[in-house]
């Protein structure tokens, strides 16, 4: 035999076999995952012919106001209870509360950080509740209106949910037994930013 030829189908033959066996690249396991961490991953979208999802009473309902704790100590909630409203809240740390007591900022008490006057759910199967895109108003206009993402989820069960965000990290939220008002945040930086955290303000 040749031994070029046969130099080329070694060559050829190594090539194939590393190719065969080459790493697949799996995804490391986090070592220091919270506990309200979902390191699942959520399944690919699968279109559904339905618009959005209805409001409903059912217990399997993404329309309740869910939460999910910080490392910070602040709680953070997706309050869907509105079936026009999209609001999201959540609580500020305590040592800030304590610095700014005067101004009315109270601990435990969730705070708005976004609303909209509209928002959709859309589901990722028809008639499946269980998971599904959120987004929210931020632009109406008479012939168009424009929605912004804000997570999917997926998971959904009467008490929990898994809740994702678009750089991919996935967190788990539990339902609340029984409503939390959300208020406005007070003013509490002072009037002088110059003087804002001198000792004695």
């Amino acid at each position: 035999m040749n031994y070029k030829k046969f130099a080329f189908i070694a060559v050829a033959a190594m090539a194939i076999c590393l190719a065969g066996c080459k790493d697949k690249n799996a995804a490391p396991t986090p070592t220091d995952t919270p506990a309200n961490t979902d390191t699942t991953q959520v399944k690919e979208r699968v279109a559904a012919t339905s618009d959005t999802h209805r409001f409903t009473k059912s217990g399997v309902t993404i329309h309740k106001q869910w939460i999910s704790n910080n490392e910070d100590g602040t709680i953070h909630m997706f309050d869907l209870t509105d079936k026009n409203n999209f609001a999201e809240a959540m609580t500020f740390p305590e040592a800030l509360c304590k610095s700014k007591a005067r101004y009315g900022l109270k601990q435990n008490q969730f705070y708005f950080i976004k609303q909209s006057p509209k928002y959709r759910v859309l589901l990722f199967k028809d008639y499946d509740e269980t998971s599904g895109d959120v987004s929210f108003l931020i632009m109406q206009g008479a012939d168009n209106s424009s929605y912004q993402f804000r997570f999917s989820y997926s998971n959904l069960t009467a008490d929990k949910v898994t809740i994702s965000y678009e750089d991919g990290s996935s967190y788990v939220y539990t339902a609340l037994d029984k409503p939390e008002k959300i208020e406005l945040a007070p003013k509490f930086q002072d009037e002088r930013p110059d003087m804002e955290g001198i000792v004695g303000l």
